[in-house]
């Protein structure tokens, strides 16, 4: 247990111990996903591995520039001759992986980190957790000071388009994971992690993200809990994904937005149905999750309707209980009104959408 260097990352593989792939793939999805885990070499993984080996060993030359197709005897023949470690890319891939580099050390940020006089790259950690007793192994890209960095090639590095990507693939559990297998490793004093994120295609924009103190804590307490489940199924000797029988499909937040959306043209179209004179542009629905009003009139469209609208579709609330109670109460030939009113609040007078815009339409 301890810090090991020199240790190639192939033998690492091979080494025991639960790895933060382990922990990201019961996080993500179940056990059984982390007990069918395999490496897969992918020309993602290869390219990936490449730009690593260019900017954290470049003095070993393990990328090696191939023919122009993998499907020559060329190709095969310098494939079958590879020393440990060495990477055979493509004419093509090669290129690509050195403008890859170039990108990241382009960004001064990333390329102190990166040239910093007391890195230390590709050392293999490995500790015992004294809270679940598990072997737990981490080898992060580089290490200086109190910083730990992990080099992740991506279709896009900016700040919105890398947190996306960090969610879907669990980030902030491998720098959780990577800062707590740290810490327990009295020679080293861990407490950052940051990513460098490199795009993979022109312009190849290389950027630096810090995990804040407030996610790096939530991920922790996650991480733990992962740690906990994985615990006990070691005990147990099972190993099931946990999603039993069957599951009930919901709607998910980008069809939420979808309806939304279309909640916000049904208006939209209702106006301008309602005022022949009005042009498209007199009356917009607004893009999902802009301030503001959800319809925004022009000052002709508004003088027509002096409305402002907020839509919401799918509104989990008393509203709709109300109206139902004036609908079954309502008797023939009158229409149905529900006033409303919160605590502190203003009363709200709530009518069927369709009764309302015969109300507004010009005659």
């Amino acid at each position: 247990m301890g810090i090991i260097t020199g240790m190639s990352n192939e033998v690492y593989h091979q080494q025991s111990g639960i790895s933060s792939s382990a922990v990201k793939a019961v996080y993500k999805k179940s056990l059984a996903h982390w007990k069918g885990e395999k490496r897969k070499q992918t020309a993602a993984f290869s390219m990936g591995s490449a730009v690593h080996a260019h900017l954290l060993e470049p003095e070993r030359n393990l990328v090696i520039k191939g023919p122009k197709t993998k499907r020559s005897k060329a190709f095969e023949e310098m494939e079958s001759n590879l020393q440990e470690d060495q990477i055979l890319l493509t004419e093509v891939e090669y290129n690509v992986s050195k403008r890859i580099e170039q990108g990241a050390l382009t960004n001064s940020t990333c390329r102190q980190a990166l040239e910093h006089p007391e890195r230390k790259n590709e050392v293999s950690i490995f500790a015992k957790c004294p809270r679940t007793g598990l072997m737990l192994k981490c080898r992060p890209d580089s290490m200086s000071e109190q910083t730990a960095y992990d080099i992740k090639t991506t279709q896009d590095a900016s700040p919105k388009g890398f947190s996306r990507e960090a969610q879907l693939y669990a980030y902030d559990i491998q720098a959780a994971f990577y800062v707590y297998v740290c810490s327990l490793v009295e020679e080293l004093d861990i407490k950052e992690f940051a990513f460098i994120a490199c795009e993979k295609a022109a312009p190849y924009i290389a950027h630096m993200h810090v995990v804040s103190p407030e996610l790096m804590a939530s991920a922790t307490e996650r991480m733990h809990q992962t740690l906990d489940v994985m615990a006990a199924a070691e005990k147990a000797e099972e190993y099931g994904t946990g999603w039993g029988d069957y599951t009930l499909m919901a709607l998910t937040p980008q069809s939420a937005k979808n309806t939304g959306r279309l909640l916000q043209q049904w208006v939209r179209d209702k106006i301008l149905a309602n005022f022949p004179k009005l042009q498209p542009d007199d009356c917009r629905s607004t893009s999902m999750g802009s301030n503001g009003e959800d319809v925004l009139l022009s000052p002709a469209a508004r003088k027509l309707f002096p409305y402002s609208v907020e839509c919401k579709s799918n509104a989990k609330n008393a509203i709709y209980k109300v109206m139902e109670q004036a609908q079954a109460n309502c008797p023939k030939g009158a229409t149905p009104l529900a006033i409303v009113k919160a605590n502190r609040q203003k009363p709200l007078a709530v009518v069927d959408a369709e009764h309302f815009f015969k109300l507004t339409k010009r005659k």
